[in-house]
């Protein structure tokens, strides 16, 4: 009903088919348990499943997703902004470890499920878990790098750690909620609008959180890293978004004057340099208007499949 993991390339290598469902069953099993492990205070677990929800329905509504990918990204937000009202330290109700890994379950279900649209990349689904899975992770890792059950109850997540150090379960969360909406929601934007460096920007703010969780388990410089970490994300963020299509540009514009001004012959004046630009600059542009009218098009395929895809009978 979901459809399998759609085929994606890591720095060249082509994954799909077999190894492209392993993945996702790996992945699914793994957000199972991250989210149980990562339900260890009030809030937490609630914020980000509403935060995920959210922003990947706003995501796939701007690609021109239909409602049978939407739509279930908002009954899931809904639904966790409900329990949140009532789970908000001091909570009054518990997910449990049912809920937990039920909702981790359901939101890897859909991540793979919104990855058959093309503007959705998978790089996309781990930049918007990034806080869960660093965190998760991280502390897995350690805990098996020191010969600790892995398995069994601990209090040694970063998160948890801050817990003790603030005493406080709110202002944790709404740290989360904070990082998430300064760091993960403008690195999930980016990364649909330049697929072409999604893999990269995943990994960078993949390895921002990691250093960022070493040092509030180490260090104890939370709320300064916090700080500097939402800086130098913002600071790249825009570099990749408004300085990356200006250097093409410019680049392939430089590129089309050459090929002109040596085409022209080997003597070279001001004026035909400053003809050879115009001209260079104006189909530049055009090149850029086809590209939009390609996007353009590319989307209504994809919200038309979505429609039809939501159709009754569309599936058996």
């Amino acid at each position: 009903m979901i459809g399998g993991l759609p085929p994606f390339d890591i720095n060249g290598l082509r994954v799909a088919g077999l190894a492209g469902g392993v993945i996702a069953l790996i992945c699914c099993v793994w957000f199972l348990n991250l989210f149980n492990f990562m339900d260890g205070i009030d809030g937490i677990a609630g914020a980000e499943a509403a935060f995920v929800s959210f922003t990947s329905a706003g995501l796939l509504a701007v690609a021109g997703a239909g409602t049978a990918f939407t739509a279930p990204w908002l009954l899931l937000g809904a639904a966790s902004l409900g329990f949140l009202a009532w789970n908000w330290a001091p909570a009054k109700i518990f997910m449990g470890d049912a809920g937990s890994g039920f909702t981790g379950f359901v939101i890897a279900l859909l991540l793979v499920h919104s990855m058959q649209v093309p503007a959705f990349p998978p790089w996309t689904a781990l930049i918007l878990t990034a806080p869960f899975v660093s965190d998760a992770t991280l502390t897995l890792l350690r805990r098996g790098l020191r010969g600790e059950r892995w398995y069994s109850a601990h209090r040694s997540h970063a998160y948890q750690w801050l817990a003790r150090r603030w005493r406080s379960h709110a202002r944790v969360t709404l740290l989360v909620i904070a990082l998430d909406l300064a760091v993960v929601l403008p690195a999930a934007i980016v990364s649909m609008r330049r697929p072409d460096r999604a893999a990269a920007l995943a990994a960078l703010v993949l390895a921002l959180f990691l250093v960022a969780l070493v040092t509030f388990s180490w260090l104890g410089a939370e709320m300064l890293l916090a700080v500097v970490l939402a800086a130098v994300v913002s600071a790249l963020l825009s570099y990749v978004l408004l300085r990356g299509p200006r250097e093409e540009l410019a680049g392939t514009i430089q590129d089309r004057v050459q090929r002109r001004l040596e085409a022209g012959g080997a003597k070279t004046s001001a004026g035909s340099r400053r003809r050879a630009e115009d001209d260079a600059v104006e189909d530049a542009a055009a090149d850029a208007a086809l590209a939009r009218q390609d996007e353009a098009a590319r989307r209504e395929a994809a919200r038309e499949g979505s429609a039809e895809e939501g159709q009754p009978g569309a599936q058996q």
